[in-house]
């Protein structure tokens, strides 16, 4: 039973989209968990495939052998009563302490502006000219709904991943501005970083930063199982971020298509 719950909390949950192969982050993402936000009182889940490990207050949710990432989480939703989601993933290492307080009024945001989802750190660029506090998703932006963490109303999350088989890469560039199969919703940002968080693994590698900031604050990082990312590939990752953080959208999709033309490959094609 999860603890210190009344009738409204119950309606709330965080959610860890997870499966087997990626086993080795949960013993990390748990020691954040508790070292930054010991004192959580929400259900908490851990979408797997067939492990049950045993973390305290934590439900885990299997979903069987993979088919593909769509139906894993179409699955485990299934068996979570609560409609109102902070979904996380595995390697989004808590960094900073987190209070009941600031969480429940990211929730408070969510629920009186009726949002179907709300991405609860800023979106690069965007934030510099918005105002305080959380606003609409532009439609034009480059960034959109993703996988970022953030609030969700289940039953949207549950439209978007309709009866079809599709990776998380495939979930983001459906959403993106240009996609025909886009479905929209009441979607919204904060202006301000809602949730403190390392990514820990990128395309299946450590994230060296995360590894050396989190060994600071005492927690150690098992890294045997997987490599670390090169430095060649670190200094591609801090140009793409630069940018992101400060040329214009329109600018970013006129640019594009030529750095395809010269080689240059995205994880998606939109």
């Amino acid at each position: 039973m999860p603890r210190g719950f009344n009738g409204e909390d119950m309606e709330k949950a965080i959610v860890v989209i997870s499966f087997d192969g990626y086993k080795d982050l949960w013993d990390t993402f748990f020691e954040c968990y508790e070292k930054f936000f010991p004192d959580c009182m929400l259900p908490i889940y851990l979408i797997t495939n067939h492990e049950i490990p045993a973390y305290p207050h934590v439900t885990v949710v299997t979903t069987g052998d993979e088919v593909s990432w769509s139906r894993r989480v179409r699955s485990a939703l299934k068996k979570i009563p609560e409609d109102t989601l902070l979904i996380l993933l595995e390697d989004y290492f808590l960094c900073e302490k987190t209070s009941v307080e600031k969480i429940d009024g990211l929730f408070r945001i969510f629920s009186e502006n009726t949002y179907d989802y709300l991405r609860v750190i800023p979106i690069p660029i965007q934030h510099k000219r918005k105002p305080s506090g959380a606003y609409p998703l532009d439609p034009s932006a480059l960034y959109g709904v993703n996988l970022q963490a953030a609030i969700w109303k289940k039953s949207y999350l549950q439209k978007l991943l309709y009866d079809d088989d599709f990776s998380a890469w495939e979930f983001e560039a459906r959403q993106k501005n240009n996609s025909t199969m886009r479905i929209d919703g009441n979607c919204a940002a904060l202006n301000y970083t809602g949730l403190n968080y390392l990514n820990g693994v990128i395309q299946g590698k450590w994230y060296p930063r995360t590894v050396k900031q989190l060994k600071k604050h005492g927690i150690m990082i098992p890294t045997g199982n997987r490599s670390m990312i090169k430095r060649r590939k670190l200094i591609v990752m801090d140009i793409k971020n630069w940018l992101a953080h400060h040329i214009p959208t329109k600018i970013i999709h006129t640019l594009k298509p030529v750095a395809v033309r010269i080689g240059y490959k995205f994880v998606t094609k939109d």
